[in-house]
């Protein structure tokens, strides 16, 4: 989940946006106690902006476990960790970064217990698996170890069969540029590079390095060309450095790969600012307010279209990128 800075400024909720504000700061703990206020506060937060809530709360842990982990306080990176775990139980990477965080600190039995947990929400989780793997070894379980390592060849194995066996299917149907790029999803993916290149693209738009950020995601993208979340990550790179062609290219195909993915369609909505996109931006912020009434940031901007269309004055500045909306 990425959402645009002008999709943040619209959000209904004060606790919310106070939250992000410190976020964005590198300020965690204020941003938890406003986020965690906010999510508290069921009254006054509607179903969109507790969603945004979630996922910022997270992140704050994550970025508090990281500075705690970089200043050798391991204790407090677990604390931090454990949080963003509670916040989010069902997101195995958590599980994994806990483990991992649990590894250093010398309690393996608690490692164990964090792959496993995240091999539980993704069985197909290979980096977790050979952790656990590892961490089983240590621990003097050998048997465990060698079953979690059979289990890690079969994906393994069935991670490249699968699309060389496609890629085959391709050739004899007359697909060779389909095939093509089934052979280089078998032979040439890289799933641990993907995964680092991803987690740089997302400290860098942290940063707010747009170009470093673009660069990360463009080669993540080469490496896994289906993973609808990198290419909303590129759109938010893209659109923040002002390339809006390629922005909405970008979240175009995210929701193409995920027609359900409701956050790279409201990117894309407010992404769509040249002439002849009002309509078609109407289009998805109504269909989005249609699943999720209380989405503060598709309302706001469907207002502001409506009362562009209707405003000659207004419609211009957006067009000419003058005034608030661009």
């Amino acid at each position: 989940m990425r959402i645009l800075k002008a999709i943040r400024a619209v959000l209904g909720n004060y606790q919310v946006k106070s939250g992000i504000y410190h976020f964005y700061r590198g300020e965690y703990k204020p941003a938890i106690d406003f986020l965690g206020r906010g999510l508290a506060d069921t009254a006054h937060i509607g179903e969109y902006d507790a969603s945004v809530a979630r996922f910022y709360l997270t992140q704050a842990h994550l970025y508090a476990a990281e500075a705690a982990d970089a200043e050798g306080a391991i204790d407090r990176a677990i604390e931090e960790l454990e949080a963003a775990a509670a916040v989010n139980p069902r997101y195995p990477d958590i599980q994994y970064r806990l483990a991992r965080a649990f590894e250093r600190a010398g309690l393996f039995p608690q490692a164990i217990e964090r792959y496993r947990r995240a091999c539980e929400i993704n069985p197909r989780y290979v980096e977790a698996r050979t952790g656990l793997g590892f961490a089983l070894i240590t621990s003097g379980r050998h048997e465990e170890a060698s079953e979690e390592f059979q289990e890690v060849f079969k994906i393994a194995v069935a991670r490249i069969a699968r699309p060389f066996r496609e890629g085959l299917r391709c050739l004899a149907t007359k697909q060779p540029e389909t095939a093509a790029q089934q052979f280089r999803d078998a032979f040439f993916a890289e799933p641990h590079r993907q995964s680092k290149l991803y987690r740089s693209a997302v400290w860098h738009l942290h940063e707010e390095n747009w170009d470093a950020a673009a660069t990360d995601l463009k080669e993540a993208i080469a490496l896994s060309p289906s993973y609808a979340d990198l290419h909303n990550y590129l759109g938010v790179a893209l659109a923040e450095s002002e390339q809006r062609e390629a922005a909405v290219a970008a979240f175009r195909e995210s929701v193409r790969l995920n027609p359900h993915y409701a956050i790279a369609w409201l990117n894309l909505a407010y992404a769509l600012t040249g002439p002849g996109d009002a309509r078609e931006a109407e289009e998805i912020l109504e269909r989005l307010l249609a699943a999720e009434p209380g989405n503060s940031a598709a309302r706001a901007r469907l207002e502001e279209l409506r009362g562009s269309r209707l405003d000659p004055r207004r419609l211009e500045a957006r067009r000419t990128g003058r005034g608030h909306a661009r």
